[in-house]
């Protein structure tokens, strides 16, 4: 049977929490419909996906190839569009299009087999990353990003709900330490500014290479989840992948140490505070799969254990 274009993959639907959720997945065909027609669009390929978006290459009307990705409907979603703009010439995935109204994005299409976890050198890799962490926080901030201190205090009110249960591999202390660093990193943002845009997710994945022939080949970075904060809370997410890397060396602590090393010295940050904002989340999300997700096989659980530990 035939796929008519523009149908949402069912995993995707399917990921979604309940049926109200799951009708606006669907209605995510809909509104890919109607931007191929108004920027005369045609399919090009079976649509990938992740969490929060779906995404369809196509071809323009000159052939060009491109991708369309419609996501949630969500703040941080609609001010990707304005971020990856604002980054452009820094190394951003390219916007062609962007409709403020959906948060709908066309952008240039790279090559998705290759991300910076293929990379076989994760030294070479993490250089990228921490490239990409000091260059990317020298632009201008654009309107309507969410500020940072909205999701440390999303955070500290799930470690404090928990911080009186027992947690395999946590005691009280690291829970307070953790709402600490919370309680002392919001204040300081809301006193201080005004900051640059985060990524807010720019792990090895999320860094695709360009295609081949490409006139301006190079990596590039994708899916931004745009918040305004300091670029300390950028390591958290190269942190917690490649977790088999640190495994190999037979210290994940100390590998894991080390790669903190390389990008806070690649992007001139503040040791401390990047370490102590690494221990803050790494309690919560632990906390949150041992409790919350106990059959789950987190593939994070190792990378936040050796963070909670950093106390």
């Amino acid at each position: 049977m035939t796929v008519p274009p523009w149908t949402v993959p069912e995993p995707f639907v399917a990921s979604r929490a309940d049926e109200l959720q799951r009708q606006w997945a669907r209605s995510l065909s809909g509104v890919a419909a109607g931007l191929a027609q108004e920027w005369s669009l045609e399919p090009a390929g079976p649509p990938m996906w992740g969490y929060v978006s779906v995404v369809w290459p196509v071809r323009g009307p000159g052939g060009e190839q491109w991708v369309l990705k419609v996501g949630e409907d969500d703040p941080r979603n609609h001010a990707e569009g304005a971020v990856l703009l604002a980054w452009q010439g820094r190394g951003a995935v390219e916007v062609v299009r962007h409709d403020p109204a959906t948060g709908a994005l066309l952008l240039e299409a790279l090559d998705p087999a290759r991300d910076l976890e293929s990379v076989p050198d994760e030294t070479e890799a993490t250089a990228v990353v921490g490239g990409f962490i000091a260059d990317l926080r020298t632009a201008s901030a654009p309107d309507g990003v969410p500020p940072f201190t909205d999701e440390l205090r999303r955070i500290h009110g799930h470690v404090l709900r928990r911080r009186d249960l027992a947690v395999d591999g946590l005691t009280r202390s690291d829970f307070d330490a953790a709402l600490d660093t919370l309680t002392t990193v919001a204040a300081d943002l809301d006193a201080g500014g005004p900051w640059p845009a985060m990524h807010g997710d720019l792990h090895y994945c999320n860094i695709l290479h360009t295609r081949e022939g490409a006139a301006d080949p190079g990596w590039r970075v994708i899916d931004p989840l745009p918040m305004l904060g300091p670029a300390e809370a950028e390591v958290i997410a190269p942190m917690r992948n490649r977790w088999e890397d640190a495994v190999a060396t037979g210290d994940p602590d100390r590998a894991l140490r080390r790669r903190l090393d390389q990008l806070v010295d690649l992007a001139e940050l503040d040791l401390g505070l990047a370490r102590a904002l690494c221990h803050a989340v790494a309690v919560d999300n632990l906390s949150w799969v041992l409790l919350d997700e106990p059959v789950a096989q987190d593939r994070f659980l190792g990378a936040y254990r050796v963070m909670a530990s950093w106390r």
